[in-house]
């Protein structure tokens, strides 16, 4: 009787091991981040600031959209934290706050959120704009 107390003892210890072990990964080994996460996301204004330093290599930035043409499928986006101080106003602020980003499908509409995966390219009259590889649309604000 006592030889089998023990086995079921020693099995109970066993279980909560391996209990304490699967939270243990849960919470602190499993990376719980999406593909859109994962990286530095930057803001249009982070990038207008000194956008020599984010060229020639992939970016992700997040912003609102404030003006899209479906003619050439370009949008422009903005940091979102000055489109909602200004009244959701997308001429307020400075020019610099805007980046222009170029796409091949449909641009998304106006005064959704979006994080722009792309390349920033240097122009003739040096501006820049961002040539979007790929765009997520986390919704309206």
């Amino acid at each position: 009787m006592e030889e089998r107390n023990q086995n079921i003892i020693g099995a109970i210890v066993l279980i909560i091991i391996a209990i304490v072990i699967v939270l243990f990964w849960l919470l602190f080994m499993r990376n719980g981040s999406t593909p859109e996460e994962d990286g530095v996301i930057l803001t249009p204004l982070e990038v207008t600031a000194d956008p020599a330093a984010y060229t020639g290599s992939e970016i992700k930035v997040e912003g609102v959209v404030i003006s899209n043409n479906q003619v050439d499928s370009s949008f422009i986006i903005m940091p979102i934290d000055i489109y909602i101080q200004c009244g959701r106003n997308a001429y307020c602020g400075e020019e610099y706050t805007h980046l222009i980003v170029n796409y091949d499908g449909t641009p998304p509409s106006l005064e959704n959120d979006v994080i722009v995966t792309g390349n920033l390219e240097k122009k003739s009259d040096e501006s820049y704009e961002l040539n979007a590889i790929k765009i997520n649309v986390k919704g309206k604000i």
